[in-house]
């Protein structure tokens, strides 16, 4: 999807660098050259990211086999996004049948 520097990180309290990363729908679909009639509830996206440090290491989901641990790094290299409902409903009266199973 996107580079994002090291100057992009700041400093936690923990003195780790930290960064948070978000994406919303939209942009995900136009990334990935899809609109929103070719996905529905169930689909499932998969964001992967590598980490590249400025000394030359690299981790990801294919290569973690070194010690991740002396990067500070604590969060996994996969995330994954099932999609619920992403369609307008159809205009109209709706009933919903619920049943209480506790």
């Amino acid at each position: 999807m996107e580079n994002i520097p090291a100057s992009a990180f700041s400093v936690s309290v923990s003195g780790y660098p930290e960064h948070q990363y978000s994406i919303d729908a939209e942009t995900m679909l136009s990334k990935l050259g899809l609109d929103a009639s070719q996905i529905d509830g169930g689909d499932l996206f998969i964001v992967r990211y590598d980490l590249n440090l400025t000394d030359g290491r690299s981790f990801s989901t294919e290569d973690n086999s070194g010690n991740v641990r002396t990067t500070s790094h604590n969060a996994p290299f996969r995330y994954f996004y099932v999609v619920v409902c992403f369609k307008t409903p159809v205009p109209g009266d709706w009933t919903l049948s619920i049943t209480d199973v506790y």
